[in-house]
Formats: C-alpha cells, sequence, structure tokens
C-alpha cells in the first residue's frame, strides 16, 4: 500500500508541475502581447485629461467647458477645468501647468496667456509622455500634437474685410488689443492690418494694448478717443475689450459717429449691436473647440493618426443686417 501511494503522489505532483508550467508561459505570453501592444492593456484606462483656460467666467470660456464636457461624457473621458482668475496671471497659469505634469494627466489642453512662458512647459510635458492639445492660443514651441480653434490671422482678415466695406469715406482706425504676449490677439490684429493695407481710405490712427477686462478697456478707449477724435472706427480683439469699447461708446455718446468691431457674442455684446454701441462682431465657435479638443485627446490616446495638426472652427460676421436671421441666431445663442 506504501509503495503504490508514493507512485500516485509522484504522478500529482507532476501534473501539479504541468500544469504551473503551463500557467507560467501563457501569462509570459500575455505579458509579450501586452508589450507588443499596449492599446491591448489600455483598453480599461479612463482618460485624464487637464484641461486649462485662460480664464472661467467669459461667455467664451464657459460655452468652450460645454463643448468638453459633451465630449467627455460621449468618450468616457475624466477631467477637470482650471483657470487663473483673469487672462494676464500667466505666473498662476504656469504653476497649473506644472500641477497637471506633477499629476501625471495623460492630455493637457491649454489656452496659453503667454505663448513664450508657457512653451517651456509644453515642452516639459511632452518629454514626460504627456500630450498636449493647444485650444484658441498657441505657444511658442511646435512641440504638440495638436492645435484646435480659431485660425485667428483669418479672422483679423474677415474683421479688416468688414471695415472695409463700410461706405464712410475716409477710414480713420483705433486699435484696442489685449495682453502683447497672447498669440491669438497678436495673430487677429497682424491679420486685420495686412486686409486694410491696401486701401488708401483707411488710416490705423492708434493701437494700444489694455488689460483683457472690461475697465481697462473702457478706459483705454476713452483716453484713445481724447487723444485722437479724428478716429471714426475702433476694432477690437476679444470679448472683455468687445464689451469695454462698447461702453466707452455708451458714455461718450457717440454710437454712430464711432463705429466698433469685435469679437464674440454674450448677451451684452449682442444688447449693444441691437442699441448701436457695436456694428459688427466676429462670432466664434467655442463649443466646437472644446468638443474637438476632447475628441482628438481621445483619438491620440488610442493610437488614432490626426492627420491635421491644426483644426479651425467656422467665424461668423454678425451685424444688425444679418442679426435676426436663422442661421446667425443658431451661432450666438449658447448650446448647453
Amino acid at each position: 500500500m506504501c509503495k503504490i501511494h508514493i507512485k500516485n503522489d509522484k504522478k500529482r505532483i507532476i501534473a501539479i508541475a504541468a500544469a504551473l508550467a503551463v500557467t507560467i508561459i501563457i501569462a509570459v505570453c500575455l505579458a509579450v502581447l501586452s508589450l507588443k501592444s499596449p492599446s491591448a492593456a489600455d483598453n480599461n484606462h479612463v482618460l485624464d485629461v487637464a484641461v486649462i483656460t485662460k480664464s472661467s467666467d467669459s461667455s467664451f470660456w464657459k460655452e468652450f467647458i460645454y463643448g468638453i464636457d459633451a465630449a467627455a461624457q460621449e468618450f468616457n473621458i475624466n477631467y477637470y477645468t482650471t483657470a487663473p482668475a483673469n487672462e494676464e496671471d500667466s505666473k498662476t497659469q504656469i504653476s497649473m501647468i506644472e500641477e497637471a505634469i506633477n499629476d501625471g494627466v495623460d492630455v493637457i489642453v491649454l489656452s496659453a496667456i503667454s505663448a513664450e512662458d508657457a512653451a517651456v512647459y509644453v515642452n516639459r510635458a511632452q518629454n514626460m509622455g504627456i500630450k498636449v492639445i493647444i485650444a484658441d492660443s498657441g505657444v511658442d514651441t511646435d512641440n504638440i500634437n495638436l492645435e484646435v480653434g480659431t485660425d485667428n490671422y483669418t479672422a483679423g482678415i474677415q474683421l479688416g474685410d468688414a471695415v472695409r466695406e463700410l461706405d464712410t469715406g475716409v477710414i480713420n482706425v483705433g486699435i484696442v488689443n489685449f495682453d502683447a504676449s497672447t498669440d491669438n490677439g497678436q495673430l487677429r490684429e497682424k491679420g486685420f492690418r495686412d486686409a486694410v493695407s491696401a486701401d488708401k481710405r483707411i488710416n490705423i490712427i492708434d493701437a494700444i494694448n489694455v488689460s483683457s477686462n472690461v475697465t481697462s478697456a473702457k478706459q483705454g478707449t476713452k483716453e484713445m478717443l481724447a487723444d485722437h477724435p479724428e478716429i471714426n472706427v475702433i476694432v477690437t480683439m476679444n470679448e472683455w475689450t468687445t464689451l469695454g469699447v462698447g461702453y466707452a461708446i455708451e458714455d461718450l455718446e457717440c454710437a454712430g459717429g464711432v463705429q466698433v468691431y469685435g469679437f464674440d457674442s454674450n448677451r451684452f455684446c449682442i444688447d449693444m449691436l441691437e442699441t448701436g454701441y457695436i456694428d459688427g462682431l466676429i462670432v466664434q465657435n467655442p463649443f466646437a473647440m472644446g468638443y474637438l479638443c476632447i475628441e482628438n485627446a481621445y483619438n491620440l490616446y488610442q493610437g488614432k493618426t490626426v492627420n491635421d495638426k491644426k483644426i479651425y472652427t467656422d467665424t461668423f460676421l454678425v451685424t444688425r443686417d444679418n442679426l435676426y436671421d436663422i442661421e446667425t441666431q443658431k451661432v450666438i445663442f449658447s448650446i448647453k
């Protein structure tokens, strides 16, 4: 009996060893396969995205976040949003980029306040394996995965074309732009200047840079008009400066005498367009920008090819002549 028992034990040991060997071989094979195909190992990973904007309280950025949220739900993506209190606080925004890098997020969606300052940290993120998508306002580096937003130079040309259409004889222009270190405002101004440069009726009398807020733009506009009363057209480059210029025209009671063309379409801008303090608005599509940022963050992480490194969303000129058209109404009312 004893000999038979030992023989059976040997058989059991051999069987167990063989099963263990097979298990180990299978495990090694799976490990090798996963190394060869990272996407297979990442199927259950929920993408983490840090969305860092220039501010959070404007209509533009609120609509942008609506787009982010809609796409995040569709593609099952975790995200958080953060922004400085104002659009001049590059130092705080840089600390937010550093925090996202240290958190080890998969993707950073960034609208840079300072194109130069942010470039160093964008390069650092890329070196850490974090993908970077630029939204709305660029950085001084090509080391990005994708840029989504308005073609700001072309939008500036669109602004210039609107002014060139004016039938007012000599056109004396004042430019109210925001932070000179911010990429999108400078591209819009360059596009505008290039569009009007060949028109002999148009003279650019003065150009100022103000802080990107209503108070600064309002005060700067009043001072510019006091120094140059011959100005009869003002162009301005974002939501806050457009509001500031509109309020200055209202305070000075010079609607019609000074025509205003600006950017974006919150309800106060539309009210000013209706009442004559603003004459035209270049309206962007921030909802589409936000959605496309997240959709392409997902595509990049899945290893899909993104054919164009720059994706531009449409802009639309809104005036009192087309304000009540159905297509215009679709453009200017927020999607929530």
